[in-house]
């Protein structure tokens, strides 16, 4: 393998676009002991399969903010991107939607906004919708007041 590679993190998203063999993966974090040096990435990344290389997809416009553990998943030529946990350990619940074909970023819903499920990190997910929906169960918040995380297992969306 040649070329530039992603830096090491932990906590990445990650989806596989199978119609053109590709693996996509957002943000992530870098971290030192004791949660020291905490570096939530914000950055795209496109593994493919055929000539077994990375590449960096720079969108033509700004995207999400850094973020560890968020869920990503596709449907047809775009990849969604829900939740995460910023370096500050907030927790989120924004969506953002990148579109492979236009290299551009759309927030179609912002973090806090009403009707939205609860902020979360390590929601658990396929990677793909299914009929165009993905079923959002579970994950890690964080309690503003304390700081410590909660499990919610309370469906929404």
């Amino acid at each position: 393998m040649s070329g530039e590679r992603p830096p090491a993190r932990a906590f990445a998203g990650a989806a596989a676009h199978r119609k053109s063999g590709t693996l996509l993966v957002f943000g992530g974090a870098h971290y030192g002991p004791g949660f020291s040096d905490l570096v939530a990435y914000d950055d795209l990344w496109a593994f493919q399969e055929g000539d077994a290389a990375w590449r960096r997809l720079v969108a033509r416009n700004p995207g999400p903010v850094g973020r560890s553990a968020p869920l990503l998943w596709i449907d047809r030529d775009r990849l969604y991107v829900f939740g995460g946990v910023t370096a500050q350990l907030e927790t989120l619940n924004d969506l953002w939607a990148y579109d492979l074909r236009r290299n551009r970023w759309k927030e179609l819903s912002p973090n806090g906004a009403a009707g939205a499920p609860l902020s979360r990190h390590e929601s658990p997910g396929s990677g793909r919708a299914i009929d165009r929906r993905l079923l959002l169960y579970g994950a890690e918040h964080f309690d503003p007041l304390a700081g410590l995380p909660s499990r919610t297992t309370r469906p929404r969306w």
